[in-house]
């Protein structure tokens, strides 16, 4: 949904980016997922709730996301 959230918010604020060539579109798909990401999962909670879990499928499940979206983030942080 914030990855969504983040294109609609592009085209309202930025009309160029609804007109994105192809090129642009995969970099606007990687903000998106970036912007998607930081709400999500903030970097100040990763950093304070890592060092007690330590583990990544129960921190996925503490922020409800994918384990594999968890393990991107913390390696994001440099944390693994």
């Amino acid at each position: 949904m914030f990855h969504e959230a983040f294109h609609i918010a592009c085209r309202i604020t930025c009309p160029a980016c609804d007109k994105a060539e192809v090129r642009r579109t995969s970099f606007n798909e990687v903000l998106a997922d970036h912007f998607a990401t930081c709400i999500l999962m903030p970097k100040e909670w990763v950093e304070e709730y890592w060092p007690m879990v330590q583990d990544v499928p129960a921190l996925a499940d503490r922020f409800d996301v994918p384990t594999r979206q968890m393990r991107r983030r913390l390696n994001q942080l440099s944390l693994l």
